[in-house]
């Protein structure tokens, strides 16, 4: 079974876990159904993305799941506003995989799953898509599923314009210019949250001047990796979030200037195209 290793899962529990996640995120907790992952963003208070993360119910917890080498990150982070709460943040001894049919067919299918120990969940923004956490990769020994690469499931959250934040870019970006008002990862009705007074101030305003684009640029010998700069001539107007390569392509996200997403930009030398 191949397993998304570019995640890692995180465990917010306690009697205080929903009212201290509450006010620490862009999504609003009370609108995440139970069979349904929604997208969410943790901010500082000058309102930028510390990390971007799915975001579920399960067993009596709340689940994040962020990218692997921001995980740590985010567990500190989180840590300094616990105070006097009834909260323990940490990482979940779990496995996590990616499968490429919806929630119904699955359920309808019988694929030798037994619910309760596992947590089955709709990815909201690619409903074609589920996600699914066990403690114990045994468990799955017995089931005719088949799971996806990490490689194919990044490709997907591209296609799909579902935004992981990687280390690279922690505190570079307002929500919404990773696209979260977009894909229904920001509540503005939900109250307070830390950064929250910029989110809605930028979108009162609607002075987004920079937004995240499905970019692809041709098949290079370097790397595109998160934070690298998307260029016009010499000067920056851009940077990657993530990037996958697929036939003889590099495919990204890229957060650009909205002014300059026509022209011919460059990224590690080749040319890009913006993709409609």
């Amino acid at each position: 079974m191949k397993q998304l290793d570019h995640f890692a899962i995180i465990s917010i529990s306690g009697a205080d876990a929903t009212e201290f996640i509450q006010g620490q995120m862009t999504q609003d907790i009370g609108a995440i159904g139970d069979d349904e992952a929604k997208m969410t963003a943790i901010l500082n208070p000058q309102g930028r993305v510390v990390s971007s993360a799915l975001i579920m119910h399960w067993d009596d917890s709340i689940i994040l799941v962020p990218s692997k080498n921001t995980a740590d990150d985010l567990i500190d982070w989180l840590s300094r506003f616990i105070l006097r709460s009834k909260v323990t943040v940490s990482r979940l001894e779990a496995y996590i995989y990616g499968l490429n049919q919806n929630l119904a067919d699955i359920e309808s299918d019988n694929l030798g799953l037994e619910k309760e120990n596992f947590c089955l969940r709709s990815i909201e923004t690619d409903p074609e898509r589920t996600l699914l956490i066990t403690k114990s990769p045994h468990d799955l020994e017995k089931s005719s599923i088949t799971t996806m690469a990490s490689r194919n499931w990044k490709l997907a959250d591209i296609q799909a314009g579902i935004p992981i934040i990687y280390k690279e870019n922690i505190a570079k970006f307002i929500p919404q210019m990773i696209n979260l008002d977009l894909i229904n990862g920001i509540s503005f009705n939900k109250g307070c949250y830390t950064g929250q007074e910029i989110v809605a101030r930028v979108q009162h305003r609607g002075e987004i001047k920079r937004r995240m684009f499905h970019i692809s640029t041709q098949q290079c010998n370097a790397e595109i990796r998160p934070g690298t700069p998307v260029l016009l001539g010499d000067s920056e107007v851009g940077t990657i979030i993530q990037s996958e390569p697929h036939k003889n392509q590099i495919h990204s996200l890229a957060v650009i200037r909205g002014d300059v997403s026509k022209k011919k930009l460059l990224v590690n030398g080749s040319e890009t195209k913006v993709q409609s």
